[in-house]
């Protein structure tokens, strides 16, 4: 995995960007939740502020991925949007009322928005004919995750909710100036953008694979969204909670590395189908347990559940798009899964949450996943993205 411009310095660019900005999500985004909990805000004001970072995904991140892709400008928007999001979440931080939290979430949503399809795609574009190999860097956003979670949540346990707004602050910055030294690229358009884009929206197995996710991230989201509220309601520690995020990191590690033979043996239709399978016995598994520790058992599901799930789309959109697109698809993939699926988790699972509680939120969330996975079992077979070269065709 070397590029003549630099060698392999970018790919040892790329892990500590991957280890910076997951770790960021971990000390912050978990927590969010509890931190409108400790301002006196309800499951209904939770569950609206977690989706519009989601709705905001929906509307933005093809626009910027687009800008990215006609402008050849990904750099520069990606140093945009890192410093946009250090920025709001420091008005985040400060705001203390619901209705001063709503513009700064939607900015905050603004910036951050089409951070990782601006990475991914630029990843997946310098590896070339190894595009497969993608998950071995990957990979440092879970050891990232990993390592800033339980720290966080030891921090936040000991002193203030404050602590997962320093953490952010920190690993944000750090990746900004990774960022900055990263040689970003995506491959150049053969044809206009509009034309490209039309190629798109015409590929029926695209939208197929585009609504098969939608159904299956608005189920699985709230396992990000709700977690640690629905944690905090059966009497689990935040310690534990922390520690709990690392054993979800680990169980990422072995599915990045070994990405690549997993692609080459099941394909990336039928590794999706194991995410699909594992997130569906993961969200009965939350929503039904009482034991507190048992939640670090259920958390070695999230490797097969999520880290499968997303090396098979991005493998899967980096297929299907046209070339010179790969920065537009993955925001439209963006939008879609971390968007609209998302936004509808929240909204969904916050009504759900404050009426019925946890263990039957996640009953109905498990039902959705298992329909996502009925319906792409139904239109896999016309789903036929040609084979990228260095890659086995899907099956």
């Amino acid at each position: 995995m070397a590029d003549d411009r630099g060698g392999t310095r970018w790919v040892t660019l790329s892990k500590g960007f991957y280890f910076a900005f997951y770790g960021a999500g971990a000390s912050l985004s978990p927590f969010l939740a509890l931190y409108y909990q400790s301002l006196g805000l309800g499951g209904e004001q939770i569950g609206l502020l977690r989706a519009i970072p989601s709705l905001f995904t929906l509307l933005v991140a093809p626009l910027w991925a687009g800008w990215a892709d006609a402008s050849h400008q990904h750099k520069r928007l990606l140093l945009l949007a890192l410093s946009g999001t250090l920025s709001m979440a420091g008005f985040m931080y400060l705001a203390r009322s619901f209705w001063a939290l709503v513009p700064v979430v939607m900015l905050y949503a603004v910036f951050a928005a089409p951070i990782m399809s601006l990475v991914d795609s630029s990843v997946v574009a310098m590896l070339k004919g190894e595009r497969a190999r993608y998950g071995r860097l990957r990979l440092w956003g879970a050891v990232g995750w990993g390592i800033a979670g339980p720290l966080v949540g030891m921090l936040v346990e000991r002193f203030t909710l404050g602590w997962a707004f320093y953490g952010y602050w920190l690993l944000i910055g750090v990746g900004l100036l990774l960022a900055g030294l990263m040689p970003i690229q995506a491959a150049r358009l053969k044809t206009s953008y509009w034309r490209g884009f039309g190629q798109l929206a015409r590929n029926r197995g695209w939208l197929l694979f585009l609504a098969t996710m939608f159904l299956f991230t608005a189920g699985r989201s709230t396992l990000d969204g709700f977690l640690f509220l629905h944690l905090d309601a059966i009497g689990v520690p935040q310690s534990l909670m922390g520690i709990s995020l690392a054993v979800a990191s680990l169980s990422e590690l072995p599915i990045y590395f070994w990405s690549d033979r997993l692609l080459a043996r099941l394909g990336p239709r039928r590794l999706l189908l194991v995410s699909m399978v594992s997130t569906a016995i993961m969200l009965l598994a939350v929503g039904w347990m009482r034991t507190p520790w048992l939640i670090l058992v259920i958390q070695l599901l999230h490797g097969p559940s999520f880290s499968a799930m997303w090396v098979a789309s991005v493998s899967m959109v980096a297929e299907m798009a046209p070339e010179g697109m790969g920065a537009t698809a993955q925001g439209i993939f963006g939008s879609v899964s971390m968007g609209i699926g998302s936004a509808v988790a929240s909204l969904l699972g916050g009504t759900l949450f404050q009426a019925l509680g946890g263990r039957l939120m996640y009953t109905v969330d498990a039902a959705l996943v298992i329909a996502s996975l009925a319906f792409f079992a139904v239109i896999a077979r016309q789903m036929h993205p040609p084979a990228a070269p260095g890659v086995p065709a899907a099956s």
